[in-house]
């Protein structure tokens, strides 16, 4: 419901609706004017004009952001984000990554986004995160490897495969990717293929401790036993930091049982 009411047309003070048409406001000098009100609502001078102006102010179209803006807000959130991942901080540096994902889909701020959300044990998210990354950007080969071992994980063992196939097309010499290839393999029961990927490690460097003592497994599940003792001492003969403490006892106890 609406009503009316007198003011001056000049300096908007209410005017008796009795002092008439030709009066004048005793402040200004201006003329009476009648406006309408919403009856239990808030007053406005001239609510058509107020409507159709809030109208054309949704109508106006956003102004876009400038790409140096947008570069500005998104090295920030980085910023923030590198903050809470050396603070520890892990939740808060998930909101972090979304906040600058949001102002860039940035192929490698996703594969870094997986690789924490990996590292926090949470695989299925991580893998999405891979999957988005490698939409934007499908020769990012980091994000195919951490593709396939996610995969292998999660005991996706022949889509595993493929991911590190896709590594190795477009990266040949990525040792660490033959390795991991190998290890699908055997798991997969594919033994001889496994020892055909070790190999390949082993070409392209013939001191990788993991391709050694991977084929030496591998010969002994062959029942290869002259050709693994032959690679647990090659494996033994390379310089090894302390993490490759158990499979060192492991490779000295075969040879001990293979005599030598």
């Amino acid at each position: 419901m609406s009503g009316g009411k007198i003011v001056c047309g000049g300096c908007g003070r209410p005017m008796s609706a009795a002092a008439g048409a030709r009066s004048r406001c005793m402040y200004c000098g201006g003329s009476p004017k009648e406006v309408h009100v919403m009856v239990g609502g808030a007053e406005s001078s001239d609510p058509a004009a107020s409507i159709t102006a809030k109208l054309d102010e949704m109508r106006r179209p956003a102004q876009p952001m400038t790409p140096a803006e947008r570069e500005r807000l998104f090295d920030a959130a980085k910023a923030k984000l590198i903050g809470h991942i050396d603070a520890g901080r892990h939740e808060e540096a998930l909101v972090a990554f979304d906040e600058a994902l949001r102002l860039v889909r940035d192929p490698y701020l996703l594969l870094a986004k997986a690789q924490h959300l990996k590292a926090l044990r949470r695989p299925g998210p991580a893998l999405q995160c891979l999957e988005e990354a490698l939409a934007v950007d499908g020769s990012l080969t980091d994000a195919w490897f951490e593709k396939a071992d996610l995969l292998e994980t999660l005991g996706h063992l022949p889509q595993s495969l493929v991911a590190y196939d896709q590594v190795l097309q477009q990266d040949p010499k990525r040792i660490n990717a033959w390795c991991d290839r190998g290890h699908v393999l055997g798991r997969m029961g594919q033994l001889a293929e496994a020892l055909r990927s070790y190999e390949s490690a082993l070409a392209i460097d013939a001191y990788s401790p993991h391709a050694w003592f991977n084929k030496a497994t591998a010969e002994m599940a062959l029942q290869r036993t002259a050709a693994a003792a032959d690679s647990f001492r090659r494996f033994l003969s390379v310089d090894l930091p302390p993490q490759f403490a158990p499979q060192v006892a492991h490779a000295r106890a075969m040879l001990a049982k293979l005599g030598g």
